[in-house]
């Protein structure tokens, strides 16, 4: 039977999922033999559907005759798992650390198969990147359909592209002969494959690199840009078609190279790092990190920093590099994710955004220790350090207020413009002799009971409960605002989250706040139950020298969310004030 892009049924989303190429192949000469030191000297190619590993060809000859051991893996197409099966044997026998590079299909297959040991870095070439608990088919969902992409599917549940449409849909630019070729000895993928839910997403915490060719008749230029964009990819743009790793075998097997020598690099560089010292009172072990090399034009980068004591931090940079930034700063136990409503909101506006995931949490190194206000405060001024930002405004929730707090009242003349806390801990959350308001200690004590015995099921009871008000009566819950919750929450460590408990608790910020010089906007819900109002934002603005509250009746801790818009426009008002 056929199934044409343009109908726009489920079936029809698994049938594009999945492209891949067979031989033929541009050549070019290497550019430069990799040195014997270089840590990552191996490469890993997987194919997409329809055919085998002997499209790599073209890649293959040039990276080999560039010093790198190159495997190819023959999925066989039958299902997710064993395709990621079949790679993790390749994987397995790595004599050390590798780049796996993903050709469509096959960037489903890395994402899964990317958290073997051996995996340095993933580089995604027209390639599909879905997250954990996503299907392959999931991904095409907000996308218009590509019309030139047709799949004929046989009775037993096998698809191959239609022959009459194989050269436009993904071919276009690759010769006569060589289209029919591979027209002509495609390899059918069973379709049930694309409905199969992933368990890993090895993207979260593997750098990676994304090659869009800017002819992609299979998925859509727009659709592979919106995937690299959300894994935060390093984003190369090439001529071509869908075929592009075939007919642009060169400028993919430079993205690949570049990967591995920059993923070499910042291994040597973790190794022997002695970044200078932060200008904070804080201990001594915390000082920015090195920047990122340099970007050329139109790329983008997998963002770290690593701090004095080794501690690799990851941050989102994004907007024009000469305009005022804005730094946000998230709440326990998420990540940078949870700006997203603010992120877009502002480099829409023209600002420069910047949010990190703090040490344990999303995407930076799950550490044993420094999991306190201090590190937390230190790892700002790292990032700061290394982006040099200036006159910036610093918006902390929850958490990421205490943070603010803590960073502010030490941070070094010119590094910060204003302040805003929204449904911040400080002054204290704790119930202590000075702040008699506060809650007891058993509170927190239950935090770390839930979490230790079952942390997945707490978090899911937090965010569809109290976090968002979805407890109370006339409340709408957000199934889809729940589940980003949990699954920021489950990218962290739990080490991390269980000592957090006590940083974020029991932390007492009045000194901080009395010390904060700048304009400080304190933007609290009245309804908030996760850090009650009156033992925070009340208290809170009595301290500060030049601080302004605005409370929202009704409003929940997870306003910034929920409620983004009215929040957004407060934060604006603030910002040009």
């Amino acid at each position: 039977m056929e199934i044409a892009m343009i109908d726009k049924a489920r079936s029809v989303i698994f049938a594009a999922a999945a492209v891949g190429l067979l031989a033929g192949c541009s050549q070019a000469e290497p550019t430069e033999t990799i040195s014997e030191d270089q840590a990552v000297r191996n490469v890993v190619l997987v194919h997409g559907a329809f055919v085998d590993g002997s499209g790599w060809r073209g890649v293959y000859d040039i990276l080999t005759a560039r010093g790198y051991g190159v495997s190819i893996v023959q999925n066989p197409l039958t299902s997710l798992e064993d395709d990621v099966a079949a790679t993790m044997r390749v994987l397995e026998s790595q004599s050390g650390p590798a780049i796996l590079v993903g050709h469509s299909w096959g960037g489903t297959v890395i994402t899964e198969a990317g958290v073997h040991p051996n995996v340095a870095g993933l580089v995604y070439v027209s390639a599909l990147a879905p997250d954990a608990g996503e299907t392959t088919a999931g991904q095409y969902e907000g996308y218009p359909a590509a019309s030139d992409f047709v799949i004929d599917v046989s009775e037993d549940g096998f698809g191959i592209v239609r022959p009459d449409r194989f050269q436009s849909g993904f071919a276009a630019d690759l010769n006569d002969a060589d289209a029919a070729f591979l027209r002509d000895s495609q390899l059918p993928i069973r379709m049930s494959a694309f409905e199969s839910k992933l368990e890993n997403a090895a993207w979260r915490s593997k750098p990676s690199w994304a090659v869009i060719a800017s002819e992609d008749r299979a998925f859509g230029e727009g659709m592979l840009l919106g995937m690299a964009q959300r894994i935060d990819a390093e984003i190369v743009d090439i001529p071509g078609s869908h075929a592009a790793f075939i007919t642009q075998a060169a400028a993919v097997a430079d993205v690949i190279d570049r990967a591995a020598r920059h993923v070499s690099n910042r291994t040597q560089d973790h190794a022997s790092s002695q970044a200078a010292t932060s200008g904070l009172s804080l201990p001594p072990i915390i000082g920015a990190a090195k920047a990122a090399e340099p970007l050329k034009a139109g790329e983008k980068i997998m963002t770290y920093v690593t701090t004095r004591d080794g501690v690799e931090i990851f941050y989102k940079d994004w907007g024009p590099k000469d305009a005022q930034p804005i730094v946000f700063h998230h709440g326990w136990p998420l990540s940078s994710d949870d700006w997203d409503a603010q992120l877009t909101f502002f480099v829409n506006q023209g600002y420069r955004v910047v949010a990190h995931d703090r040490r344990g949490h999303g995407r930076s190194a799950q550490v044993s220790d420094g999991h306190d206000m201090d590190h937390y405060a230190a790892d700002v001024e790292a990032v700061v350090e290394a982006l040099d930002l200036r006159n910036a405004v610093h918006i902390g929730h929850s958490t990421g207020g205490g943070e603010v707090a803590r960073y502010v009242a030490r941070a070094k003349p010119g590094r910060v413009a204003k302040a805003v806390l929204i449904g911040a801990v400080p002054p204290i959350m704790l119930k202590t002799a000075d702040y008699p308001g506060g809650l007891p200690i058993e509170v927190f004590d239950g935090f770390r009971a839930a979490l230790a015995a079952d942390r997945s099921s707490f978090y899911r009871d937090v965010a569809s409960g109290p976090f968002y008000g979805f407890n109370r009566e006339g409340v709408e819950a957000r199934p889809a605002v729940v589940d980003n919750w949990w699954r920021q929450g489950m990218m962290g460590g739990a080490k991390a989250h269980y000592d957090g408990i006590k940083a974020f608790s029991e932390t007492d910020f009045t000194e901080d706040l009395k010390a904060i010089d700048v304009p400080t906007l304190v933007m609290h819900g009245d309804d908030d139950q996760i850090v009650p109002i009156d033992a925070s934002a009340k208290l809170a603005v009595k301290l500060l020298k030049k601080g302004e509250l605005k409370i929202y009746p009704g409003f929940s801790h997870g306003m910034a969310t929920v409620n983004a818009d009215v929040i957004n426009r407060d934060l604006l008002a603030f910002i040009k004030g």
